[in-house]
């Protein structure tokens, strides 16, 4: 059987907060397995991940969808009162 590690182990192992380790798990950029409030993390992938980190910043920057209720630039001084 594959050791599992906690989110605080792992977050000892590569010297992140335990909340910085939570987060990967449930962005899955760490996979793991929800066990009540902990995450279980295996060591394999533990070691993928040390030696793969994920680039910093927001993956989702700039692929949002525009939904109807978005506004642009010129729509928002359209709504302005004039002088």
């Amino acid at each position: 059987m594959e050791s599992l590690l906690t989110s605080r182990q792992v977050a000892d192992k590569l010297n992140l907060c335990d909340s910085t380790v939570r987060r990967h798990c449930r962005r899955r950029t760490l996979k793991g397995i929800k066990m009540g409030r902990d995450w279980m993390i295996p060591l394999a992938e533990v070691e993928r991940f040390e030696l793969d980190p994920p680039r910093p910043g927001n993956p989702n920057f700039g692929h949002r969808e525009k939904t109807g209720n978005d506004l642009d630039s010129n729509s928002i001084a359209d709504t302005l009162p004039r002088n």
